[in-house]
């Protein structure tokens, strides 16, 4: 096992290792961190740590002589020297709390605390002229910079209090410690294995709703997973007000093997605007309900920059008419007659790449690009009434601009073929704002989004879209909600885009259902964490349907 070195270099001779002069070589089990020169550039103060406390080591670069000025057992970071050389600042965590602490830089003096706060100061520095001291503080807010005035940092007149276990959760937790002898155990302890699926727990729930001018959709949600990671289960339920259906989707990761294992199921109702036609040219809404099991494995390789998935997978999807929305047109004579009801089995192939650089404070990917390329090959002997192929590419490139920190254009394009059965709801849809269900299913999707257009607005055996978006940083929070809420606001983000695209078939080119569909429109986003690691950007926005028609 190697150890780790203090070593000085020239600047200008950085990574010529004949020009690296070994200082200190901490011992093993050792962290040998934050080294710092003194004001007159004669030696060189570092923390030296392991699991049972910290020292403050200084080294004189004319002797190479190492003494220690303070043995502690707690945690130090990050001495600093006062310009005049009179004293060291550093942050500790003697009392369970991370303060600010002085002492002259001598052995054997006593550290005195110049601060009492209850969240931290980490990272402390001196302005050049010796009188402002800048901290990083964090409390229930997140953490913020301080500046203080040296002059009036005076020594904390009583000592500060100690945490102590005085609560119930503490108490036990010790109690757990004791028990499992987990301190100083007398010898070596049998391994045990580890089990992930009793150790699996909720991380979160949380209420939903889409919302749109024919109703409302929403219910619960869950996350579940164990400490490992190894089991992850995520689930939703709800109800959809318009169609008068329940709804939802679940989806089951197994990532202890690999290739990683995924089995997910999911029941949603669809709708299809205008797509039912009598005799007498009067359009209906056909509205339908899909439930869709399925299983795949995930062969992720992950590089430093990049990733690549290649997922294969199986799925069986059943389709059933809503009769809410049949009856209006169940005594009608139709010209639209390839509804299908039934059921459709399919294996799948996908394949993704992405190189993209993301950041917890924005909503959007900085730069980098995301490729995807899938096929779904559906056939009689896989279940199911339906024989088709279907294809589906997709391309999006985020390009950071010059002009400001977190400005990105995103550039989008999706393109997609089917060829075999034919049906009236057509193999892709266009239109929408897609749905939590589908977002938790692996595989091909079948309806592609398209902002301020009803869902499958238009369907057929081809499908294509392009769009440009523009997303810009508006305010800045990075800040707590509350002391007690654990809720963090990163940045308010808006975005103004155009998008456009078509699903088309068997139509004549000059068939108005076979034209192209343009929006524009803006959005405000709060990129926001939920319960310390939860990721989310609630938006609000507008859409313009310049092609929306009403049949």
């Amino acid at each position: 096992m190697g150890s780790e070195v203090l070593l000085e270099v020239p600047i200008t001779q950085a990574g010529e290792h004949q020009s690296e002069h070994v200082l200190v070589r901490a011992p093993d089990m050792h962290s040998l961190v934050d080294p710092v020169y003194s004001p007159d550039g004669k030696s060189i103060v570092y923390v030296l740590a392991n699991g049972k406390g910290s020292q403050i080591h200084r080294v004189d670069l004319a002797t190479a002589v190492d003494e220690v000025l303070l043995d502690v057992p707690c945690v130090i970071l990050a001495p600093a020297f006062h310009p005049s050389g009179d004293y060291l600042v550093f942050t500790a965590d003697r009392n369970g709390v991370y303060n600010l602490y002085r002492m002259p830089p001598r052995a054997g003096a006593d550290p005195e605390p110049v601060t009492h706060v209850v969240g931290g100061l980490f990272e402390p520095d001196f302005s050049p002229d010796g009188k402002k001291l800048a901290a990083a503080s964090y409390d229930s807010y997140g953490f913020h910079l301080v500046v203080f005035d040296w002059d009036q940092m005076l020594p904390v007149s009583q000592p500060l209090p100690r945490l102590t276990p005085d609560w119930p959760a503490l108490a036990s937790n010790q109690k757990v410690a004791d028990d499992t002898s987990l301190r100083s155990p007398a010898g070596v302890t049998a391994s045990r294995a580890y089990h992930s699926l009793p150790r699996t727990r909720m991380d979160f729930w949380s209420p939903w709703l889409t919302a749109s001018e024919d109703g409302v959709q929403g219910g619960l949600a869950a996350s579940f997973s164990d400490p490992t990671g190894y089991q992850s289960l995520f689930a939703l339920g709800g109800y959809d007000s318009d169609h008068q259906v329940p709804m939802g989707a679940v989806a089951y990761s197994y990532s202890g093997i690999y290739p990683i294992l995924t089995l997910y199921g999911m029941s949603t109702p669809n709708s299809y605007p205008d797509l039912v036609e009598d005799t007498n040219h009067v359009f209906y809404e056909y509205a339908e309900t899909v439930t869709l099991g399925g299983a795949a494995v995930s062969l992720p390789w992950l590089s430093v920059d990049h990733e690549i998935v290649l997922t294969l997978g199986y799925q069986y999807a059943d389709r059933e008419v809503i009769d809410k929305t049949a009856e209006d047109y169940r005594d009608e004579q139709l010209l639209t007659t390839n509804l299908f009801v039934g059921g459709e089995g399919s294996v799948f192939a996908q394949l993704q790449y992405f190189n993209g650089t993301a950041y917890g404070r924005s909503h959007s990917v900085e730069d980098g690009r995301y490729i995807s390329a899938a096929v779904e090959q559906s056939d009689p002997g896989l279940g199911g009434d339906l024989s088709r192929t279907r294809t589906l590419c997709q391309w999006d490139e985020y390009v950071s601009l010059p002009w400001g920190e977190n400005h990105i254009v995103k550039l989008e394009g999706i393109y997609g073929v089917s060829r075999g059965d034919e049906i009236d709801q057509g193999a892709f849809g266009i239109g929408g704002y897609g749905s939590l269900q589908a977002d938790t299913t692996p595989g091909l999707d079948r309806n592609i989004t398209l902002r301020g257009y009803a869902d499958n607005t238009q369907v057929g055996l081809d499908v294509a879209k392009a769009g440009i978006a523009y997303r810009f940083p508006i305010y800045r929070f990075y800040q707590g909600a509350s002391a007690t809420m654990p809720v963090y606001f990163q940045q308010l983000f808006g975005e103004v885009f155009y998008e456009g695209g078509k699903a088309w078939g068997a139509e004549s080119d000059d068939d108005p259902q076979n034209k192209w569909l343009n929006s524009a429109g803006a959005e405000l986003n709060l990129s926001t964490t939920l319960l310390r690691f939860m990721e989310i950007a609630p938006g609000l926005g507008v859409a313009y349907a310049f092609d929306r028609e009403t049949r």
